[in-house]
């Protein structure tokens, strides 16, 4: 019972990181955008003339871009760490079943996949564009958007995993509970039969 508690409160991290990590990383690149669209305060003006407004809008974009690449990098390896610790607690509890198993790994091996391949392309291809100005039709852009899909839809069965994973466990849990309580009302009936019949 403890195992099963101390796995649902690790997938619920686990999904909470994960839509945590989202914010963040869309709010870095909003406030970008927000930083650069401002009006500029009494210390800028020789910057902005140095730089330029267009070029100061790529700069705070590849700052916030870097920013969300290192966030994901420790987080996919926190996912990781976390994966395996539940795929342990898992095949060592005390009644061990191949479902929950078979889910946690699966969600492992996914974050994994993307982790090693996926993100190492997002993050190779997403700094070498972060200062040119591309368009939608570019072939670098395409096959960004492309790898961003690949990745967003990952995370989406992941959480769909972790998700199912948790309601299961919750529900093996109740069905459990309501296994025993009704043994016990059998078990109190059969003994008050018994002292009747025996009084």
């Amino acid at each position: 019972m403890h195992t099963r508690r101390l796995v649902a409160f690790l997938l619920g991290a686990w999904m909470l990181g994960t839509g945590f990590m989202t914010l963040v990383a869309i709010r870095n690149l909003q406030s970008a955008n927000e930083i650069a669209a401002e009006a500029p305060s009494a210390k800028a003006p020789l910057i902005l003339r140095a730089l330029g407004p267009d070029n100061m809008r790529l700069l705070l974009r590849h700052q916030a871009s870097e920013l969300n690449r290192e966030y994901f990098y420790r987080w996919e390896q926190a996912e990781l760490v976390i994966g395996i610790f539940i795929v342990f607690c898992l095949g060592f509890a005390t009644q061990p079943r191949w479902l929950p198993i078979s889910m946690a790994a699966m969600a492992v091996l996914l974050v994994a996949f993307l982790h090693f391949f996926i993100a190492p392309e997002i993050s190779f291809i997403g700094k070498a564009i972060d200062f040119q100005v591309l368009k939608d039709t570019d072939g670098q852009m395409k096959r960004m958007w492309a790898l961003h899909q690949v990745y967003t839809v990952g995370t989406l069965v992941k959480l769909l995993l972790c998700g199912i994973l948790t309601a299961y466990l919750l529900w093996f849990r109740a069905r459990k509970v309501t296994r025993k309580r009704v043994i016990s009302e059998l078990d109190a009936s059969d003994d008050t039969h018994y002292t009747h019949v025996t009084g």
